[in-house]
C-alpha cells in the first residue's frame, strides 16, 4: 500500500474520531447541565459555581415555601378624579405637605385609594425625589403592581398608581432558590465580578388576555448592581426564562 496514501486515511479517521468524542463530551456536559438545573442543587455547589463565575452573593436567603399560588387578576377602577393612561396607570396631582416619613404613610392612607394593600420597597425607591410602594400579595409583593409618589421636598407632587384585583388559585410547586441561582448564573446575564446583594420572591404579570385579565406568576428576583433580573419560579426546565427587568 502506498505509505503517503495511508498515512493520509489515518489523518483523517484520526480528525473524525476527535470530531466524534468531542460531541459525545459536548453532549455530555450538555445533559449534566440539565441535571443540575432540575435537580436539587446543594449550598456548597452554588457557592463553587458562583466562585468559578466571580459572582458575589451578599445577600441573605430569604423563607423558602415550597409552593406558591398563582393569581388570576384584573385592573382595579380608582375614582373619577384620578386619569387613566392607556396602560391601566391612574395618576393624580396634589399639594399636600408632610413633616416626616411616618406622615406622608398617613396621608397617604387617606388621599390614595387601596394604600393598604401596598408595602413601601426599599429596592425600588433609589431616587431622592420618588417612593415607590408594591402591592402584596399572600406576603410577597408583586412587581407589577406599584403605587409611585412624587415628592418635592417635604410636599406631595403627583401619585401614580396600578392595582390589580387577584384572584387566589391552585398552589403550584416553587423551583428551590439554588435552582433559581443555577439558572442565573448559567445565563450568561450575569457579569463577572458582579454582586448580588437582595433576593426577593414576588409576583410578575405574565399572561395578557384581550379582555385585560392577568395571570400573576411567582418570579425570584435577584438585585445585581444596577439592575434587577427576574427567573421564572414555577419553571420546569432549565431553559425557562431569565429576564432582565424593566422596573
Amino acid at each position: 500500500m502506498d505509505w503517503s496514501r495511508a498515512k493520509n486515511i489515518l489523518i483523517v479517521a484520526f480528525i473524525i474520531l476527535n470530531l466524534f468524542l468531542a460531541a459525545q463530551l459536548n453532549q455530555a456536559i450538555e445533559q449534566r447541565s440539565r441535571s443540575l438545573g432540575n435537580d436539587k442543587l446543594t449550598n456548597s455547589e452554588i457557592n463553587n459555581l458562583l466562585k468559578d463565575n466571580q459572582i458575589q452573593l451578599v445577600a441573605s436567603r430569604p423563607d423558602e415555601p415550597s409552593s406558591a399560588h398563582f393569581y388570576k387578576a384584573v385592573h382595579t377602577s380608582l375614582p373619577e378624579d384620578w386619569k387613566k393612561d392607556a396602560q391601566g396607570v391612574y395618576q393624580k396631582t396634589f399639594q399636600i405637605p408632610f413633616k416626616d416619613p411616618k406622615e406622608l404613610d398617613k396621608l397617604l392612607q387617606k388621599e390614595v385609594p387601596y394604600f393598604t394593600d401596598y408595602q413601601l420597597s426599599t429596592h425600588h425607591s433609589i431616587e431622592k425625589n420618588k417612593r415607590v410602594y408594591l402591592q402584596m400579595l399572600d406576603g410577597k409583593p408583586f412587581f407589577d403592581g406599584k403605587l409611585e409618589v412624587y415628592l418635592s421636598g417635604n410636599q406631595i407632587q403627583s401619585v401614580r398608581i396600578i392595582h390589580f384585583k387577584p384572584t387566589q388559585t391552585p398552589a403550584e410547586k416553587v423551583v428551590p432558590l439554588n435552582n433559581a441561582l443555577y439558572r442565573l448564573i448559567t445565563s450568561g446575564e450575569v457579569d463577572k465580578n458582579s454582586k448580588i446583594h437582595a433576593i426577593q420572591l414576588g409576583y410578575k404579570a405574565k399572561v395578557y388576555y384581550a379582555n385585560e385579565d392577568y395571570i400573576l406568576v411567582p418570579h425570584w428576583r435577584f438585585y445585581i448592581n444596577n439592575q434587577m433580573i427576574d427567573v421564572n419560579a414555577t419553571a420546569k426546565t432549565a431553559d425557562d426564562n431569565v429576564e432582565i427587568s424593566s422596573d
